[in-house]
């Protein structure tokens, strides 16, 4: 305990060092995101060197609990401590100490008493929170500035990139660090790359929590309970034992948590379950919703997104949102030189409800068919196919009004202008088919019963539908009154569906 309070205490004071020196090595903000991950992750490496006894962990906790009254001592004015505020706040306010800084204390006292050396949660909540978030910062400052992220302009692709690539590289290593002392044995039978895997989809998803604006909760807090969170549930290991020592009603509070995170990550947590995550993530996301679709858009968009997430899980929810998110970048690329040759989508961009539908019909529909025949693992590549290849028309057809250098229409190979129903280029097929493709390779690992070509089914599938969809454009939409963009979209996404459901079957009948 005393060589982590001391070693806390020197690293504060070399920053500041650096920081006010001559030689000008380290600015205040770099200064206080090396304290911020360094700090937090030298802490838990001195877990080690305590003794075995249960009783150790709440020894550890003392520093974290320690710095925690500082802290609130400082921010509430009762103690004065220049140099602490200089060097763990941005606007150098005391009031600020009860916010990020109090939090990221407050996780490290969590990890802690409660998972200590016997569970991977509380070192991969403290590796994300310290290498991915403290990294995300420094990366976004110095090389984010002109590459803003569409729904957050505070936040950079630079810094998500830091964020990413720091958080696995900082929690693989606190992990590779434990487990050469012994501890963590059950990660170990897991064996290296399914850990890589596993620890890779954690910190994704911590990247896409702190991508989010949040005005009212800090990402020390948003990552860290992401992070623990998915850990739990991926991640094998045991609370510790010092949790014995906390009340009864702090063991009921976790009792029920676990419950709560049980129920939404279940193979099919069910419409309530589904409305109620829905409705959470709709209200976080709400700005990067705004971006992409109209008011009408949004309360249909909430209604699909609580049945595919009812019906099929976390795992297919969070594969509508990479298509969302996917659909409404490509859709922005150019937007201004689109809009000038009158070829872009109405509403700058932001489509309605029709659209909404005309995307996720087949998806619902699988969804449906998947509860009325209890084939879930069926329905489910089904609905990975209808999105891939909805993904796959947006897609093609932006890529194309934005780049392509010649379109044609794949009626009768006649060149007509950029933007005409119906026509394709190489450019933008070329990028519908990796958009295909790279979402495929996403969701075979979101699907519940993989199979060998799995992806290869699905890309196939969407591939030779979005060719249906700009052969339906080109013969017969605009003909019949009937026949809209989004009764095309309808029969595309069906008959990509279709097609995979038939494949998948075909290959299970020849197993």
């Amino acid at each position: 305990m005393l060589l982590a309070a001391v070693g806390a205490a020197l690293l504060v004071r070399v920053m500041k060092a650096l920081q006010l020196g001559t030689a000008g090595l380290v600015d205040q903000a770099t200064s206080r995101k090396l304290v911020h991950i360094i700090s937090g992750l030298a802490f838990v490496l001195t877990w080690p060197l305590y003794s075995a006894a249960p009783s150790a962990a709440l020894l550890a906790a003392a520093v974290p609990a320690a710095n925690a009254a500082r802290l609130i001592a400082t921010g509430c004015g009762w103690m004065s401590d220049a140099q602490l505020i200089s060097s763990v706040s941005r606007s150098g306010s005391s009031s600020e100490l009860l916010r990020g800084p109090l939090a990221y204390v407050l996780v490290l006292l969590a990890a802690t008493t409660l998972t200590w050396r016997q569970h991977p949660a509380g070192l991969v909540a403290v590796a994300m929170m310290c290498g991915g978030d403290g990294l995300a910062d420094i990366g976004g400052r110095r090389w984010g500035g002109s590459c803003a992220l569409p729904w957050n302009a505070g936040k950079s692709w630079a810094g998500s990139a830091a964020m990413l690539l720091g958080g696995l590289a900082a929690s693989l290593g606190a992990l590779s660090y434990f487990m050469h002392f012994g501890y963590l044995p059950q990660l170990q039978a897991l064996g290296t790359a399914e850990l890589l895997q596993r620890l890779a989809a954690i910190s994704l998803a911590c990247t896409a929590v702190e991508s989010l604006p949040s005005h009212w909760l800090d990402d020390n807090i948003t990552v860290s309970v992401t992070a623990a969170t998915l850990s739990t549930l991926l991640l094998p290991g045991r609370w510790a034992d010092s949790a014995a020592y906390l009340p009864p009603v702090w063991h009921a509070a976790c009792a029920v948590l676990l419950k709560i995170v049980q129920a939404l990550f279940a193979a099919q947590p069910g419409l309530v379950v589904g409305a109620a995550a829905n409705t959470a993530v709709f209200a976080a996301g709400l700005p990067v919703l705004q971006k992409g679709l109209s008011g009408q858009g949004i309360a249909h968009a909430w209604l699909l997104g609580s049945a595919v997430f009812g019906v099929f899980g976390a795992g297919s929810y969070a594969l509508m949102c990479i298509y969302f998110i996917t659909g409404t970048l490509v859709t922005r690329a150019k937007l201004q030189q689109k809009q000038k040759e009158g070829i872009a989508e109405a509403r700058a961009g932001r489509r309605g409800a029709g659209s909404v539908w005309g995307s996720g019909a087949a998806a619902v529909g699988c969804a449906a068919l998947a509860v009325l025949t209890g084939q879930h693992a069926l329905w489910q590549v089904g609905y990975v196919a209808s999105l891939a290849s909805k993904l796959a028309d947006t897609v093609s057809s932006e890529i194309g009004k934005a780049y392509g250098t010649a379109t044609f229409l794949v009626t009768s190979l006649k060149q007509v202008p950029r933007g005409t129903e119906g026509a394709v280029s190489v450019e933008g097929s070329l990028a519908g088919f990796m958009a295909a493709a790279g979402f495929s390779l996403c969701a075979a690992l979101a699907l519940q019963e993989p199979f060998a070509g799995a992806a290869l089914l699905t890309t196939s599938a969407a591939v030779a539908a979005n060719l249906l969809e700009s052969y339906l454009g080109a013969a017969l939409q605009g003909r019949y009154a009937w026949m809209t963009n989004d009764v095309v979209n309808v029969i595309q996404t069906c008959a990509a569906a279709a097609c995979a459901v038939a494949g998948r079957q075909l290959i299970v009948a020849a197993a």
